[in-house]
């Protein structure tokens, strides 16, 4: 009887730290959420505008995680506020760090199949484009982003 007390004690304890560690997010270190929307064997990029932190590069949506957020939830709302778009979100691509300001990153991604809604640019990209995986190097993309551009091209 002891022994089982234990071991449910122990699987509730593993639960809550679980729970727990999924919005945990230290000071330095951000989580970023990035969609790889799919339509037609192409990707959607857009182009950051001039005033944006690494402006004029292309790149797959994105979206810092706010207090509270999953990584699937905050890029559901990104792509709204964003796009435009109610997106359901597919397949974890993988995750790449990076520093910046002393600042810690972690980018996040996913592949979106499916949304509904027509794309609106908002004021955080000035167009974006429809492209084969193939032609994503002609393109001058997001540095932070190329580890997510290497997977899909091997996926492919």
């Amino acid at each position: 009887m002891l022994k089982r007390t234990l071991t449910l004690l122990t699987i509730l304890v593993i639960f809550v730290f679980y729970i727990l560690m999924q919005n945990y997010q230290p000071n330095n270190k951000h989580s970023v959420a990035v969609a790889i929307i799919e339509k037609n064997d192409k990707v959607l990029i857009a182009l950051r505008t001039a005033e944006q932190d690494r402006p004029t590069k292309w790149a797959f949506p994105m979206g810092k995680v706010e207090t509270g957020e999953t990584l699937t939830s905050c890029l559901k709302r990104e792509l709204q506020e964003e796009l435009g778009i109610v997106a359901q979100i597919g397949d974890y691509v993988g995750t790449t760090n990076f520093c910046s300001n002393h600042k810690e990153y972690e980018l996040h991604a996913f592949k979106v199949h499916e949304f509904s809604g027509k794309i609106i640019l908002n004021d955080e990209n000035t167009e974006f484009v429809w492209i084969a995986t193939s032609e994503l190097e002609n393109y001058d993309m997001l540095e932070i982003q190329m580890p997510f551009v290497k997977t899909i091209q091997d996926l492919a």
